[in-house]
Formats: structure tokens, sequence, C-alpha cells
């Protein structure tokens, strides 16, 4: 049999779908008659379906995450404060003895893993729905989600990553730092001359305008992952989801990786406008100058490129040789709308 670390994503998500299952039942009395894996990444995702009926995801934070127990209880609170501005984001559920993670080590499966289970969102991924009118109300939802940042009142123990780097995953002060390998440990393959010459100049830049907003301002948490996959369509309502990677930061930076999972096509101009449109509804548009999203999306670019060439499973480092020279192109593009505003 395979060890743990050997498996892929969904390997790993299979071996801990049993334990998934008596954790379920143990913990929140819960009885599963049908499981299913929803999404490719470091955590495990796991759609349920109780005999009752009812359906919810449990999330599986493994011990090798960029966060640690502290993280998620953060992230926790965050959500808390977001649903009592009635914003709609998941509602956590708790185990039986009210606690809202439990933490959990199964044989042969490293690690302690933080697990919190949520309510299922019925709905459809905002990418399947992608119209102008469900992109303007997910504009006056990002808008809520700052301007409930920016009220936020932490309680003593919030601790959340600053976005103050252009990698800030690789902050010494926090568990499990990513490794900053993107300029001086890569193959000359994966990040010939005049890539590097790129990459470096954007970071050159993106940091420097880092330095002043945060010089000049207070940070508050920001989603910091919003994309339309990260958004679910409910009717007349739309969700943000999947809060793990919060920072604190500002919704220009928000903004900017918000983009980045926008393509550059003929629809793109249309999409923002209307995005903003929405976002204007609530409250100004956040950027500083013309250009300065486009930055931060150069910045965000630049920081996924190091997490799949620094992370430690081999399926994502061999990801990036299609994702760097995509990058290359997005952030000549991001840096030339940097220019021109």
């Amino acid at each position: 049999m395979k060890s743990f670390d050997d498996l892929t994503n969904l390997g790993r998500g299979g071996r801990l779908k049993p334990h998934a299952v008596r954790l379920l039942a143990e913990q929140f009395g819960i009885v599963t008659v049908r499981t299913e894996q929803v999404a490719e990444s470091i955590n495990i995702v796991l759609r349920l379906e109780a005999a009752d009926g009812s359906r919810y995801v449990l999330r599986m934070t493994p011990p090798k995450h960029f966060h640690d127990l502290e993280d998620v209880r953060s992230e926790l609170a965050w959500l808390r404060s977001l649903a009592e501005r009635e914003v709609p984001v998941p509602v956590v559920v708790p185990a039986q003895d009210g606690s809202p993670i439990v933490t959990r080590s199964w044989p042969s499966i490293p690690g302690e893993w933080h697990c919190v289970l949520f309510q299922w969102i019925q709905g459809v991924d905002l990418a399947k729905r992608l119209t102008l009118r469900n992109i303007h109300r997910f504009g006056e939802l990002v808008a809520n989600l700052h301007m409930a940042g920016k009220a936020f009142d932490p309680l003593p123990g919030f601790r959340v990553r600053p976005a103050d780097s252009v990698f800030p995953h690789c902050n010494p002060e926090f568990a499990h730092v990513e490794e900053l390998v993107l300029f001086d440990r890569l193959p000359r393959r994966l990040l010939p001359p005049r890539r590097m010459r790129l990459f470096r100049k954007a970071a050159q830049l993106a940091q420097t305008e880092i330095d002043r907003l945060f010089a000049a301002g207070t940070p508050h948490p920001i989603h910091n992952d919003l994309h339309p996959w990260n958004a679910m369509v409910n009717r007349e309502r739309i969700y943000a989801i999947d809060f793990e990677n919060m920072l604190l930061g500002f919704p220009v930076q928000d903004l900017g990786t918000l983009f980045n999972y926008v393509r550059r096509d003929d629809k793109f101009e249309a999409r923002v406008d209307a995005f903003r449109e929405g976002y204007m509804r609530v409250t100004p548009w956040p950027e500083d100058f013309p250009g300065q999203i486009p930055l931060m999306t150069a910045a965000h670019r630049l920081l996924v490129c190091n997490y799949y060439a620094s992370h430690h499973d081999t399926e994502f480092r061999e990801f990036a040789y299609e994702y760097f020279p995509a990058s290359e192109k997005r952030i000549e593009q991001e840096l030339s709308a940097f220019r021109a505003g």
C-alpha cells in the first residue's frame, strides 16, 4: 500500500473518507449515506448527504497546510462576524460539544487534521452563471465584504497573515512557511532570463505599492481568493465561500486577486464594468489610481507561481511548467495596464 504522502489528492481523500464518516457519526451525530470529494486542493473537501437528506461540506485541513489551528479559529471568527452582518457566507455546524473545530489524527495518516463542518449551500458556481447581472450582484457582495472588513473589531487571539508582501505565505512569523524559490532556485527551463527579468520587475513594482498601502492605512480582513468558483449563485443571492486564504490587507489587493481569474478576452471590459457598477452601489471604488488593480493582479500571479514551484507535491510542481508561460503573458498584460494608468 502506498504511503499517504505518495498518494494524489484524490487518493488521500479516498483514504480519509471512512475516517470522515466515523468522525461525523461520533462528533456530530450525523449518519452519512453518501460522500463525494468536491475539490482538488491542499485541503480534503467532502460533500456529504445525511440519512435525513441534509447536506454538508466537511473541510479537512492537513498538517502540512500553511494554516495552523490559530489560523482556522481566526477564519471562523471572521465568518461569524460576516454572518452577524447578514453577508451571505457558509454556516458552520458545531460538533455536539459545541466546538466549531474537531482536531483528529488517524493511524497511517501523518499529523493532526483540523476538521470544520459547513452547511451545504444549494446553488451553482458563479463560473457557470457568469451573466452580467450576476457579475453586478457579485460586485455588491464583494463591496459588502470589504465594508464588513473595515468595521471588524477582532477579539484577542485573532491572528491572520498580513498581505504586506508579494509573498505573504513566506512570512517566518507563521506556521508552515512557504519557501520563496521564485528568483534563485528554479531551473532555467522554468524561468528563462526574459521571464526572470519580467517577474523581478513586477515583484519590485508591486512591493513598492504594497509598502505604500501599509504605510498609509490600516489593513483589515480580506478574502484573498475571490473568484467565480468561490461564489455560489442561489436564486437571488450570491454567497462567498472558502475563506481559508484570508489575509489582512486592502480591498484593492482583494480585487487584484479576483481579476487574476477573469480572462482578458473580448468580454473582460464588460465584465469589469458590471462588477464595478455593482460594487459602487455599496461603496466607492477602492482603486487609488488607474492601473493599481492590474499591478495587484500581477502580484497575485507571482504568488501563485511561487506556490506551485515550491509545493511539496510533485503534481503541483509539475503544473508550474504550464502555469509559468501563461503567467508571463498575463503579467505583461497587467504591467502594460499599470503603465498606461
